[in-house]
């Protein structure tokens, strides 16, 4: 929570309670307008919405909703403006939530209601790809600082005591450069397990929710209007899981729900990835949240990932999160916060193997820097190792099969033992000029003629398209288009125009730019002049 004058508190947990609420607009950094409720500001309304199938490894970003009276029609906001909001308790003021931008303004013309969208600096993370970043060497928690950087933000991390942030990447890890700060944000998220936003400071902050502290704040029945309480939900096994099925998961002794993380360029080309995947379940494993859904009269104190406790009206206690939350002022204050966990029909790795013995056995290294694929198949029975291969490079696609048998025997005094090995290895190589003499060499031999199983056929006539049974056949020419029914034309397009044996507009027929033919008031036809 924020900390704030005593005054703030008291009043917020007040049965009567006055607060009031300023909006800002900002050109630069020049404050242009104040609204208040006495005024021209009618409401405003703060949405923050988390992720609904993860426990962690995602952003919250804040979404601003401004309703303003303007009968005069003189208050001028574009996208150019920012929006800061204040809460006020008598004389003083405090700033919850981080600066918002403008991204849309709308006027309603009967009412002169002025309804205005912003967005916290998140929004604009998606406007950055990770090559913008200019790293070569770092660790998770410079390239968060480089990200932080590039948002005009300073970097905040709260409740991380491990080494998370300082797993290093000398050679950079697996990112082609084209992805988003926004998706680079989301796998640093994952990677330290934590969420992430922008807090009342304007800091780029990432935050492990916290499981063993007391609640920042506890919701008694007095303090809500309505309760729905569920069943929770407690995060007991994490799993590095590929499209292969080479999955790396870690688990906790009791049954509950498994979090995966796919194609996360941090995670990628790891040779440690079961050391850092049992850290991250050490670090979260048994995080619990329950699914719940509060109208209350709400804190504007309350900071994204903060621990709630709801009491229920049989005195029990739920214990939760903020992560989707809704704040709404129009004079008075009111809340709604609430999460609950929507299962994800990707997240379903049936094929998930536990970390030991079947680690790497059977892998894709996807290596986005140096442009190459690693697919690899390894066996390993007694005294003998069997590895195939196939790489793939923007040059070469080479492959091989190895088998390596290993003969152990006792020497006569049974003191030392000779290890010997035989390798039996096949390589193939195909660099782009191989195969494209092998296509030339198949085109010399005469071939004038593809078809495939799908009923198309190319061939010196055109592309023919036809399948069996089918009564239509289309053949395309460089001259162009033919559509036929059993042996008859029934289309043609070419370069004279389009010729066709029934024509049917289910709506109406435009001739030229004068004449339009549609049906008209029951079984009458029209024809209209719409040459203006």
């Amino acid at each position: 929570m924020i900390t704030t004058l005593e005054r703030f508190t008291e009043t917020i947990n007040s049965p009567v309670r006055m607060i009031g609420a300023r909006v800002e607009l900002y050109e630069g950094s020049t404050l242009t307008q104040i609204f208040k409720y006495t005024d021209a500001l009618k409401s405003f309304k703060v949405e923050r919405i988390g992720e609904e199938n993860k426990f962690f490894g995602f952003g919250v970003c804040h979404k601003l909703n401004v309703k303003l009276m303007d009968t005069k029609r003189k208050i001028n906001v574009s996208t150019a403006n920012t929006i800061e909001i204040e809460f006020g308790v008598g004389y003083d003021y405090m700033y919850p939530y981080p600066k918002f931008y403008v991204t849309e303004v709308h006027r309603d013309e009967n009412t002169n209601e002025l309804s205005i969208t912003a967005y916290d600096r998140l929004y604009a993370a998606a406007n950055y790809t990770v090559a913008d970043l200019e790293l070569e060497s770092y660790t998770v928690k410079d390239f968060a600082e480089a990200c932080a950087t590039k948002l005009g933000l300073p970097l905040d991390i709260v409740n991380v005591a491990d080494g998370s942030f300082n797993t290093e990447y000398p050679t950079q890890a697996n990112f082609s450069g084209t992805e988003s700060l926004r998706e680079a944000l989301n796998y640093v998220a994952e990677v330290t397990q934590t969420i992430y936003y922008i807090n009342h400071d304007w800091a780029l902050t990432f935050k492990r929710l916290d499981m063993n502290g007391e609640p920042a704040l506890t919701i008694t029945k007095d303090k809500y209007f309505s309760l729905d309480s569920k069943t929770n939900r407690r995060l007991a096994a994490i799993c590095r899981a590929t499209e292969l099925g080479d999955n790396v998961q870690a688990s906790m002794s009791y049954s509950g729900t498994t979090q995966y993380i796919r194609n996360n360029p941090f995670w990628e080309l790891r040779e440690d990835i079961d050391v850092l995947v049992n850290a991250a379940l050490d670090a979260v494993g048994g995080l619990t949240i329950n699914q719940f859904d509060c109208s209350w009269r709400g804190d504007f104190t309350l900071e994204i990932g903060d621990k709630i406790a709801l009491v229920t009206k049989d005195n029990n206690t739920v214990v939760s999160y903020v992560l989707n939350d809704t704040i709404n002022y129009n004079g008075f204050l009111s809340e709604r916060t609430g999460w609950k966990y929507t299962n994800s029909e990707e997240e379903d790795a049936a094929n998930a193997s536990n970390i030991g013995d079947a680690i790497r056995q059977t892998y894709a290294r996807v290596d986005k820097i140096n442009k190459q694929i690693d697919l690899v198949v390894s066996k390993s029975e007694d005294n003998t190792e069997k590895i195939n291969q196939l790489q793939i490079t923007s040059e070469n696609i080479n492959a091989s099969v190895q088998q390596v048998t290993t003969n152990l025997s006792n020497k006569i005094d049974g003191t030392n033992n000779d290890l010997a090995s035989l390798t039996e290895r096949v390589n193939a190589s195909m660099t782009s000029t191989d195969v494209k003499l092998e296509i030339q060499a198949e085109l010399a031999k005469g071939t004038s003629r593809v078809s495939t199983t799908t009923g198309y056929t190319f061939n010196e006539e055109g592309l023919s398209i036809e399948k069996t049974g089918s009564e239509m056949k289309t053949l395309i020419t460089e001259d162009g288009m033919s559509v036929y029914r059993d042996s008859t034309k029934v289309l043609t397009a070419n370069n004279i125009g389009v010729v066709a044996r029934n024509l049917h507009a289910e709506t109406y027929l435009t001739i030229g730019t004068n004449s339009r033919f549609e049906d008209y008031e029951g079984n009458r036809t029209g024809c209209f002049w719409i040459g203006g």
